[in-house]
């Protein structure tokens, strides 16, 4: 199902898509205790993992409590945190992955657009839009990093939001895989219903 002509705008003019991974009532559930582990490690973080050649964490502050669960697996480079993908990266870090509130900054997975595992994601994840304005949940150096990244026509970006924790994911690509993965997503996630024809869904929102 072909997507309306302002949803191929929208993705031109924000470059992402951002993917609802959990419902919010469980989001909301965790919001205090954020070390927990979610089903969604397993079934959305880890094949994103698997396919990820380099990982990034933005604004890590070293004296945090995010910092004290993640320094085994996190080196500072750059002015960044390069997140080490040998061994266990999740299971004892969830603190890493889960933190919002501005607790961390965004992270950074990037990897070969052909290599991003969305056959194994999307039916995990609970819906698929485009924000009016992408950048908001981010590090604004995350999203420079993306963008340049994704420049080469090979690359996709995963963002994870400093302020909304594992609860969002934002796909960044070329705007032609873009509408593809769109496209896979709506039909694939758990409310795709909410996209069937004559809905008159948005592309900015939920």
């Amino acid at each position: 199902m072909p997507l309306p002509p302002n949803f191929r705008e929208a993705l031109e003019r924000t470059g992402a898509f951002t993917l609802r991974v959990m419902p919010s009532e469980d989001w909301l559930a965790i919001r205090q205790q954020q070390h927990q582990p979610l089903p969604w490690h397993e079934t959305v973080l880890r094949p994103l993992l698997k396919a990820t050649q380099t990982a990034w964490v933005y604004e890590l502050d070293e004296k945090s409590d995010v910092f004290t669960v993640a320094q085994s697996i996190v080196r500072r480079e750059r002015g960044k945190h390069v997140i080490s993908l040998d061994g266990e990266p999740i299971r004892g870090h969830e603190l890493l992955w889960n933190a919002s509130g501005g607790k961390r900054g965004s992270i950074v997975l990037a990897m070969p657009a052909a290599d991003f595992p969305s056959r194994e994601i999307f039916p995990h994840c609970q819906a698929a839009f485009i924000f009016g304005n992408s950048t908001v949940p981010h590090t604004p150096s995350a999203v420079r990093f993306a963008r340049l990244a994704v420049a080469d026509g090979q690359t996709l970006c995963c963002l994870l939001s400093r302020t909304n924790g594992f609860e969002w994911l934002a796909i960044y690509s070329n705007p032609d895989h873009l509408q593809d993965l769109l496209i896979e997503a709506r039909s694939t996630v758990v409310n795709r219903a909410w996209y069937a024809p004559g809905t008159n869904e948005a592309p900015s929102g939920e």
